[in-house]
């Protein structure tokens, strides 16, 4: 109110000194300010108005986008989904001769005839010899359970496979003669190639923790060259050093040892048991803290400091892995490698085989839980559960591969950490070694464990 009467002398005396009168000009003032006021003040209205139109219409055109973009994200996950459900049957359907078919029996004379199925089918002996490694096997076997060679007859009439066991040809209905002394066969080169790592106690160093883990046992891997991720988006890698990764994954047991020293809390074991299953709830920061306990309870330096970088003898932050002396989670790399065999790698899609079910807990076979360590087929080093289980802890920050050859390759960069192995949730394309997945450092998960590594040194 005050300015605006201030507003209305001024113009008067303005127009006092130019010569017109001063009183007409007050109240001509007094009365058009406020129109003019008045006006501008709808107009900045209008002007905010426009503006706030202007940004809800940016925001719909956002969340449109926004929503296109995750119907096609979820039509495609449907999709990938679909494939690797009906992948996952192809493949056993191709391990299984199919019930349903009902062949002729055009040149059986007998008055009846049971139709072949592979329920009423069993060798009338009971006992076969495994062509590859001799083992004493009955009917219910598909593979030899020590070497893993894949059992199968040829029919004489079609020259179809089917299992050793069968009396009839499920293809032709063909009566199959000489049961007892069936010729085997095994067309799968990769099933004859696992003899030599069905025995890994001979192809392999262990060495047994001296201290109070006596449970911890390291497998040697030597250096080596290897190709990194998958082939369409990996790279050739080099380690140049030797390093121990533990055979098995670390066991509640370890870890609840750990917490009774330590007074830390244990973690939950989502009600499946503890013993010898594989520890899970556990962030990356308790694993490399569980890493610094167990160097120090054998007096060696600790691997880490307190804001998760490597550490050499004398306690300095290092990029070297190979200076780094005591218990540590693998680099992405040594991991990868030594899941895939290292130097005596035969190639497996998975750790140690090329079928999922042999060597790894996931899906179609876990019951939607994890299992004690050590029960399916160890891989060519002897390492068991490297596919499927649990993801397992790297000490790599999450990055993109490098497009040119690496050597002792290490990331200590990101916001999140690098996990690989696949767990008993997932569909089998995600327990191969090559898969990768990223978590934030202080993630806990029922599908999350680790293992231990150290670093070789001659």
């Amino acid at each position: 109110m005050v300015w605006w009467f201030v507003f209305c002398l001024v113009v008067a005396g303005f127009a006092y000194k130019r010569g017109r009168s001063a009183v007409g000009w007050f109240f001509l003032s007094v009365f058009i300010s406020p129109l003019i006021a008045g006006i501008a003040l709808a107009m900045s209205k209008d002007l905010s108005v426009d503006d706030k139109v202007e940004n809800v219409e940016r925001r719909t055109d956002n969340i449109e986008q926004e929503v296109k973009f995750n119907q096609k994200y979820n039509d495609l996950r449907s999709s990938y989904m679909q494939k690797e459900i009906d992948s996952n049957r192809n493949l056993a359907e191709s391990a299984l001769v199919s019930h349903t078919n009902k062949p002729s029996f055009d040149n059986q004379t007998s008055s009846r005839v049971n139709p072949p199925s592979l329920m009423n089918q069993s060798n009338p002996s009971g006992v076969i010899k495994c062509p590859n490694c001799g083992t004493k096997l009955d009917h219910n076997y598909l593979f030899c359970p020590l070497c893993g060679t894949k059992l199968i007859n040829k029919c004489t009439n079609c020259g179809e496979e089917v299992p050793f066991n069968a009396t009839f040809c499920p293809h032709c209905g063909q009566r199959l003669t000489n049961t007892n002394e069936v010729n085997l066969s095994c067309n799968d080169t990769s099933a004859l190639d696992k003899t030599m790592q069905k025995n890994p106690s001979k192809e392999f160093v262990v060495i047994t923790s001296s201290s109070e883990n006596a449970n911890l046992q390291l497998v040697l891997v030597d250096k080596g060259q290897f190709f990194m991720g998958d082939v369409n988006e990996g790279n050739k890698c080099e380690l140049t050093y030797g390093f121990s990764i533990s055979r098995f994954l670390t066991t509640f047991d370890d870890f609840d040892r750990y917490c009774e020293s330590s007074g830390k809390t244990q973690p939950h074991d989502q009600g499946w048991g503890r013993k010898k299953r594989p520890v899970i709830n556990v962030s990356w920061i308790e694993a490399i803290e569980y890493c610094n306990w167990l160097s120090e309870t054998e007096g060696l330096p600790c691997s880490y400091n307190f804001y998760g970088s490597f550490l050499d003898e004398n306690g300095n932050v290092t990029k070297d892995v190979s200076k780094v002396i005591g218990y540590r989670l693998p680099t992405e790399a040594e991991w990868e490698y030594a899941a895939k065999g290292g130097s005596k790698t035969n190639g497996y899609k998975y750790a140690g085989s090329n079928y999922p079910d042999e060597v790894a807990w996931y899906d179609l076979n876990s019951g939607k839980m994890t299992h004690e360590v050590g029960r399916k087929e160890p891989n060519e080093l002897g390492i068991y559960d490297m596919s499927g289980n649990v993801w397992e802890w790297c000490s790599d920050w999450y990055g993109d591969y490098s497009s040119l050859s690496q050597t002792n390759p290490y990331n200590n960069t990101g916001s999140s950490m690098v996990l690989h192995g696949g767990s008993w949730i997932n569909g089998a394309s995600y327990v191969r070694p090559c898969v990768r997945f990223r978590a934030i450092p202080a993630t806990t998960d029922s599908k999350v464990g680790f293992r231990v590594c150290r670093t070789i040194f001659e």
